[in-house]
């Protein structure tokens, strides 16, 4: 087939399973909507930081900073905002090309389609926000099965739990941010506590922590430190410099020095914490008794591990199958926004078609005056149609027959046969300018050749048979 044919398909693929996504969120209330294509680049940059930063296209027009969007989520927020506000719901389905540029990726592939959709406005208690949470996932699971995807695997996850956690040992913001995002390489054994120490010591060297980490002094050396101690009086009680610098430079700098090596301590105390709540994870009834009964785990957070109970109970009753749901306790997802229930799913063979979750603090960091309830998904497309294999019809290859005369009775009852057989065929003149890329010809003893092969009109499950295998 030609690539210009395998292009057509594709689109046309494309374009039936977002129609039937669309479709299917439409049963749930969420309306179609738009969001700019072009928006202010610190709009996506407040919530993301430097995540987001290499990934952004990004270009200046009369000295504002523009960026392609690169997700829905913030523009939808941000919609809210501006039109409605406090008091209003909106369900919102969206449906569109973004851009992300990866610097890991060789690949020239910087626009996707991608298919979501967005609840602002619901959960402002308890209730109504657990009822939005199930409402968003079970839609997300009902689509991607009505759509033809099997065996989906629904992993569940809570950035809230994690936080808390992490918030116990006292950390500053910044470090805590630092913690939620390599989650995922603390529970990889090929990467683990090590790695993120090692990604630790370069945070706070880029942080301007430790720019001569060869006098850092060893909290765990009395000595060392009542050395410390002592250089500092001195320097006061003469009133001297050392270095041209002055003896409160060197005052800070020292103390700062002392402070970030004990924390890198707490740190390790941190991880092995975080690694035992990763591994809490797995089916949901025996991971849920788990993260329950741990132990570092405050009053507050066993109340919500109550709630994501309730949450799947909830999900049942939306025809989620139980078997179906996983929980791990370490997913936080890759966007630093997300503050609560969180979500992945899959199809088939670990194929990752959607995601999502709760993120009611991206409010406050594009602006308004305190959190409005959100939760939201997005379907993976890509990944998606991959899914559906042989269950998206308009993925199904066509194959072009050429012959001199296509309406002759021994072409049509080949192109005939072939469409009883499953087999999608277009026919095209020989002389036509499409002719190069034909699949299929007819001989002179009314046989097709493909691949090679002639197939005499008695064999043709074998000429079948070669087609599809062509079309796995």
């Amino acid at each position: 087939m030609s690539n210009s044919i395998l292009r057509d398909q594709t689109a046309e693929s494309v374009r039936s399973l977002a129609t039937r996504l669309r479709s299917h969120m439409a049963l749930y209330g969420y309306l179609p909507a738009d969001a700019p294509m072009l928006e202010r680049a610190e709009l996506f940059l407040s919530r993301a930081g430097d995540q987001i930063l290499h990934r952004l296209f990004t270009f200046e027009r009369y000295g504002i900073q523009l960026a392609l969007r690169p997700e829905f989520t913030t523009p939808a927020l941000h919609r809210y905002m501006q039109e409605l506000g406090e008091g209003h719901v909106a369900r919102w389905q969206f449906s569109g090309t973004i851009f992300e540029d990866d610097p890991a990726s060789s690949q020239i592939d910087y626009e996707r389609l991608s298919i979501g959709a967005e609840l602002i406005g619901l959960g402002a208690d308890a209730e109504s926000r657990l009822g939005a949470d199930a409402e968003i996932i079970a839609m997300a699971v009902n689509g991607a099965a009505a759509a033809g995807a099997q065996d989906l695997r629904l992993v569940i996850g809570d950035v809230q739990l994690t936080r808390q956690l992490i918030d116990s040992f006292g950390l500053d913001p910044r470090t805590q941010s630092f913690l939620l995002r390599h989650i995922e390489p603390l529970g990889d054994p090929a990467l683990g506590k090590t790695y993120v120490l090692d990604q630790y010591d370069a945070f706070l060297i880029a942080d301007g922590a430790l720019a001569n980490s060869g006098d850092m002094p060893d909290p765990s050396n009395s000595g060392q430190i009542q050395e410390i101690l002592n250089t500092l009086l001195d320097a006061t009680e003469r009133g001297v410099t050392m270095g041209g610098r002055s003896q409160q430079d060197i005052s800070r700098r020292l103390l700062r020095k002392y402070r970030h090596a004990a924390q890198r301590d707490q740190i390790v105390q941190v991880l092995d914490v975080l690694t035992d709540w990763i591994y809490l994870g797995g089916h949901y009834p025996d991971a849920l008794a788990a993260m329950h009964a741990f132990a570092p785990l405050a009053q507050r957070g066993r109340a919500h591990v109550s709630t994501l109970a309730l949450l799947i109970e909830t999900l049942t009753h939306y025809g989620v199958s139980a078997d179906q749901i996983e929980i791990q306790p370490g997913l936080v997802r890759d966007w630093d926004y997300y503050t609560g229930v969180v979500f992945e799913l899959y199809a088939g063979d670990a194929l990752h078609i959607a995601g999502g979750g709760r993120y009611d603090e991206l409010a406050r960091l594009i602006g308004a005056q305190h959190e409005v309830p959100a939760v939201g998904f997005v379907y993976y497309v890509d990944a998606l149609r991959r899914a559906l294999s042989g269950a998206d019809d308009a993925n199904t290859p066509v194959f072009t027959l050429c012959s001199a005369q296509i309406d002759t009775p021994v072409v049509v009852h080949w192109a005939q046969s072939l469409r009883e057989h499953g087999i999608a065929v277009r026919l095209l003149p020989s002389n036509s300018v499409d002719a190069a890329g034909c699949d299929l010809t007819l001989t002179t003893d009314d046989a097709l050749r493909y691949d090679g092969t002639n197939y005499a009109p008695g064999k043709i499950a074998a000429l079948v048979e070669a087609l599809k295998r062509a079309s796995q």
